[in-house]
């Protein structure tokens, strides 16, 4: 194990994450797969470390307290996925996002207790999100290491396009400079998003569309 475990911490949870460390039983085969888990809590980071490892195919090779730690571990580990706070000191997970993609293409997946900032990390190119539990209960806890290590399988086999600092573009070329408007709805489900967000998409059609994902 690459990391103490905090000797500063109560029976109960002491109790919660050896409960989570034996709940593993998948085989994932292959190599395993690479996590760096970057979360300004201790606790977290620390329920992620003990937590993922408990299926056989992932490992945690690197934690950070904040983005600027983050860069130098993605620099020295190179993780396969890496999961994200957003209410971090420094800066927050969206704007980290954001800036790291266009030089890192990795699956980033955020770890958030705020619905609303959701859509914003997903926009800025985090393929997935998973919500925070309630540290005082077991099930929650657990249930959110189950939910982690299976977004994370999906996660790694996400292709992360490069993202451009440019909206889309959408261009119509109608004959005899006609214009017809409709409405293109995209969805997507883990890994897909960073795919439809991709910016200099050049429509060569005879519409105007507005894209709603």
């Amino acid at each position: 194990m690459l990391y103490p475990r905090y000797t500063e911490r109560n029976s109960k949870q002491r109790n919660m994450l050896c409960i989570i460390e034996q709940r593993g039983d998948d085989v994932y085969p292959g190599r395993k797969i690479r996590v760096l888990v970057v979360d300004d809590s201790v606790m977290f980071r620390e329920i992620l470390v003990m937590g993922l490892p408990s299926d056989p195919g992932l490992e945690v090779v690197a934690t950070a307290n904040d983005p600027l730690e983050a860069i130098d571990k993605l620099t020295q580990y190179k993780p396969d996925v890496m999961t994200c706070d957003i209410e971090m000191p420094k800066m927050n997970g969206i704007e980290f996002v954001r800036r790291l993609l266009p030089q890192y293409t990795l699956p980033v997946i955020m770890v958030t207790s705020l619905s609303g900032a959701v859509f914003d990390a997903l926009k800025a190119g985090a393929v997935d999100f998973v919500a925070k539990p309630d540290v005082n209960s077991l099930k929650d806890v657990q249930n959110f290491v189950y939910e982690m290590i299976q977004k994370i399988k999906i996660a790694s086999a996400a292709k992360v396009l490069p993202q451009e600092s440019e909206f889309m573009r959408i261009k119509s070329n109608s004959p005899g400079g006609a214009v017809y408007e409709g409405i293109i709805a995209i969805g997507a489900s883990t890994g897909g998003t960073e795919a439809i967000n991709q910016r200099n998409v050049n429509w060569e059609c005879g519409f105007s569309w507005n894209v709603v994902y």
